[in-house]
């Protein structure tokens, strides 16, 4: 019990202790500019067909590829937003 009173007394000095030092004041920013490679800034080539059984699955092969490409290119688009490089 008292080992943990101590421990308890300890951690207390050590988190009051972060308290007592000078804020420092910022005057000068830096704006860093990330750089992000062009192969990052592509989508992927479109996967291989898969095995074809009947119509509805060539459908949602499909879809797939329409949906997943639609996304990529949004989030392409809002990176390079942000980095203020051109989208395609």
């Amino acid at each position: 019990m008292r080992l943990l009173g101590l421990l308890l007394l300890a951690g207390l000095v050590v988190l009051l202790g972060g308290c007592a030092a000078k804020p420092v004041v910022v005057t000068k920013f830096k704006f860093i500019r990330p750089i992000v490679p062009t192969s990052l800034l592509s989508c992927a080539a479109t996967p291989p067909v898969p095995q074809i059984v009947n119509q509805a699955s060539v459908a949602r092969y499909i879809v797939a590829l329409w949906q997943d490409d639609l996304q990529c290119h949004a989030h392409l688009d809002a990176v390079r937003q942000v980095l203020g490089r051109k989208t395609f």
